[in-house]
């Protein structure tokens, strides 16, 4: 989901690319468009499959996430890019 401040960010800095992948997401907020394997439509560079595409410029909720917590590695194991955690 982004903020109303990122919003504001990307219409300041006239970023019509980003504004068109945002659609309703959760809690009336918006949220990035979802590509065919069900990732951000910003997940992935010609350089590395897993880097952001517009990294420089990426969401408050995307800066404060924090690579290599629990929540990483539950949403690594989702796509497969991990094996399941051992109960």
């Amino acid at each position: 989901m982004v903020t109303d401040e990122d919003v504001a960010r990307w219409e300041s800095q006239q970023r019509t690319d980003i504004l068109a992948q945002l659609e309703p997401g959760h809690f009336g907020m918006l949220a990035f468009r979802m590509n065919e394997q069900g990732s951000c439509v910003f997940h992935g560079t010609e350089e590395h499959p897993h880097a952001c595409a517009i990294y420089a410029d990426r969401a408050t909720v995307c800066r404060d996430f924090e690579a290599g917590c629990q929540q990483c590695h539950e949403f690594r194991r989702d796509i497969g890019l991990e094996p399941p955690k051992d109960r």
